[in-house]
């Protein structure tokens, strides 16, 4: 039980966003939460916060989920040391 529900609270974050041209996908696997951007490798997110998640294996990268009044995501937003790169929900 406890699985499904933590699975059901990450699966509100799957989408597919637009960064300057580029389709970036959120999707679950193997009970993790990961983001996929195009020319890169997937990466695992691990939450550190409400609607904050950081990359697993790469310090000093996260991401950002806006959501709006009712819980549904609107767009996502990198974290990086050379910047915030905004992408929104298609």
């Amino acid at each position: 039980m406890r699985i499904w529900t933590f699975l059901s609270i990450k699966k509100k974050y799957i989408s597919i966003f637009s960064l300057a041209g580029a389709e970036i996908k959120t999707y679950l696997k193997e009970n993790a939460l990961y983001v996929l951007v195009p020319g890169q490798p997937e990466y695992e997110l691990v939450p550190v916060g409400n609607h904050k998640f950081d990359f697993k294996k790469v310090a000093g990268y996260g991401v950002n989920f806006e959501m709006n009044d009712k819980g549904d995501v609107l767009s996502l937003t990198f974290v990086q040391p050379n910047g915030n790169f905004k992408a929104a929900k298609k």
